[in-house]
């Protein structure tokens, strides 16, 4: 079987942590199937690259013919994949803000996130199947999708990278004190999404009642270093508004390292039943209370083997029995992206 990956989510030298998860899906998928990949540089060049990438597209299509075409992210580049498609299957993967949007301060960001929204919607009507990486996701999805074609297959965790390291030791690579109790956040501070500044307050919170808390903030980071950052922190939290299926969420539970989080996306429940990961309200006081937890039974998680369902290699296995799925021949294949029955459940693939 050879597939068509379509994505504009890779690293780049500019942007090294970009699309991190997209890469290593793409290499576990390389030993079950062909791969070709089309990667338009969209955080690079801006949205202006869109006004080339449909003929980009179209060429890739017509030079690989791929028996089925992968479009790793919603937004423009999904509809440009659909309209260029014709008979070749179709599978998009939805991530987050391509589908929940972006509540950003600035109207033409927010415009922008508008429109990103509706591409993936409509791409999503043209696929013959679509990857939420969470039922929280999947559940947003319009009723105009037909579940049938919905499958909720989250971003799978490379448990070798991703491992416990000995914590005083990265802590020394990275020059952190051993006397301060770390608090690992990540996302760009001027992202709304993220709300950096609640993680601030409520660092700044817990230090007034005797924490040595100190906030450490992860940007663009090379993968090969983010298990060192990750196992030198005490604890990782989160404070989204909202997110597709969070990877540094999976990332620090493989890596051992407790977690708080707002309750958003698949968070709850990766953290189910692993003691010493908290789930907030989000405000500064809540967030404070379950660092102050954290810091007070003060070692790490013991959860590698509940969250082994999420390991690269079993995402793989899934993500390639979706693209059989769709194939010529196959049960419902070729009719699911004109079914408008949106009674069926999505699909637990």
């Amino acid at each position: 079987m050879k597939v068509l990956v379509i994505t504009n989510m890779l690293p780049t030298p500019s942007s090294r942590s970009q699309g991190t998860f997209v890469r290593s899906q793409i290499e576990s998928l390389r030993s079950r199937v062909e791969i070709d990949v089309l990667h338009i540089e969209r955080v690079e060049r801006g949205r202006r690259i869109y006004a080339r990438a449909a003929a980009r597209v179209r060429k890739a299509i017509q030079e690989g013919r791929p028996d089925v075409i992968h479009v790793m992210y919603g937004g423009a580049l999904a509809l440009l994949s659909a309209a260029a498609a014709g008979n070749t299957p179709l599978i998009v993967s939805i991530c987050g803000s391509d589908l929940l949007g972006d509540p950003q301060p600035v109207w033409r960001q927010r415009a922008a996130g508008r429109l990103t929204v509706w591409a993936s919607i409509v791409a999503a009507l043209r696929a013959d199947a679509v990857i939420a990486k969470s039922k929280q996701l999947a559940d947003r999805m319009p009723r105009v999708i037909s579940r049938r074609k919905i499958h909720v297959v989250p971003n799978g965790v490379d448990f070798d990278h991703f491992r416990p390291l000995d914590t005083a030791e990265c802590r020394r690579i990275l020059g952190w004190s051993e006397d301060e109790f770390h608090v690992l956040f990540t996302g760009a501070p001027g992202n709304g999404i993220k709300r950096f500044r609640d993680a601030q307050d409520a660092v700044e919170c817990v230090r007034a009642r005797g924490v040595p808390a100190r906030l450490q903030l992860m940007r663009n980071i090379p993968y090969e270093q983010v298990p060192i950052w990750i196992n030198a922190a005490h604890v990782m939290m989160l404070c989204s508004i909202h997110e597709g299926s969070p990877n540094i969420v999976k990332e620090s539970l493989a890596c051992e390292c407790p977690v708080i989080s707002t309750d958003v996306a698949d968070v709850a429940e990766r953290i189910e039943g692993i003691e010493g990961c908290h789930l907030s309200s989000g405000n500064k006081t809540d967030l404070a209370n379950c660092l102050e937890a954290v810091f007070q039974r003060g070692r790490r998680l013991e959860c590698r083997n509940k969250i082994s369902s999420i390991a690269l290699d079993m995402i793989a296995d899934r993500i390639v029995a979706i693209y059989r799925s769709v194939l010529p021949g196959a049960p419902g294949a070729r009719k699911q992206h004109r079914a408008n029955d949106c009674t069926e459940p999505f699909t637990r693939t």
